[in-house]
């Protein structure tokens, strides 16, 4: 007997339950988060062209590539707005909230290190 079917109506039923009680607070913290998200990846992206920062992320590596940063945070991006549509009311904006002040501290230490945002080198 095939699984898939019902494994996917038990995923649709969660999410459709919770992006009933989607609020604009929701949509503002959604986009706040991946700005900074999108912020963090740009800097990271400096600091693989720049060749002297070992990165952090121990997904990543120490010295990953420009690709694999990139595949890395579109899935980052993608994953954030999953789970935070997932997630019932509160625990979204709680969600939503850790990810953009964890990711806010990130790019402030970043930036403090001397990395800039460089849209020409994309």
């Amino acid at each position: 007997m095939n699984k898939l079917p019902l494994l996917l109506a038990l995923l649709l039923i969660p999410t459709a339950r919770a992006e009933a009680q989607w609020q604009t607070e929701h949509t503002i913290l959604a986009v706040t988060s991946s700005a900074t998200i999108t912020a963090d990846w740009l800097l990271s992206a400096d600091a693989v062209r720049r060749g002297t920062f070992d990165e952090m992320n121990p997904l990543l590596g120490s010295r990953p590539s420009v690709g694999r940063l990139n595949t890395y945070n579109v899935l980052v991006l993608g994953g954030n707005l999953a789970i935070g549509r997932l997630l019932p009311s509160r625990f979204r904006t709680l969600w939503f909230t850790a990810v953009a002040s964890f990711e806010s501290a990130i790019v402030l230490h970043q930036y403090n290190l001397g990395l800039r945002i460089r849209l020409s080198q994309l």
